[in-house]
């Protein structure tokens, strides 16, 4: 899933739309690095139950097109 593809579900589920949303949900966007920091060591532990290989170290999204691992 992309950083953007991601933002627009937020928005959805608080019921806005890219035509109407506010600029101060467009600043929040940025904390989705947070956000995967805080889940990094749950995801690892999720990605070793289905046998995958761990992530090394923290993802940081940098822009709309980056994926998030």
């Amino acid at each position: 899933m992309k950083a953007y593809d991601l933002y627009k579900t937020a928005l959805a589920i608080l019921g806005e739309d890219e035509k109407r949303e506010k600029w101060y949900y467009r600043l929040r966007f940025l904390l989705i690095n947070q956000v995967i920091a805080e889940c990094f060591t749950a995801n690892n532990m999720f990605l070793i139950s289905r046998g995958e290989k761990m992530l090394g170290e923290i993802p940081k999204v940098d822009g709309d097109d980056d994926v998030i691992p």
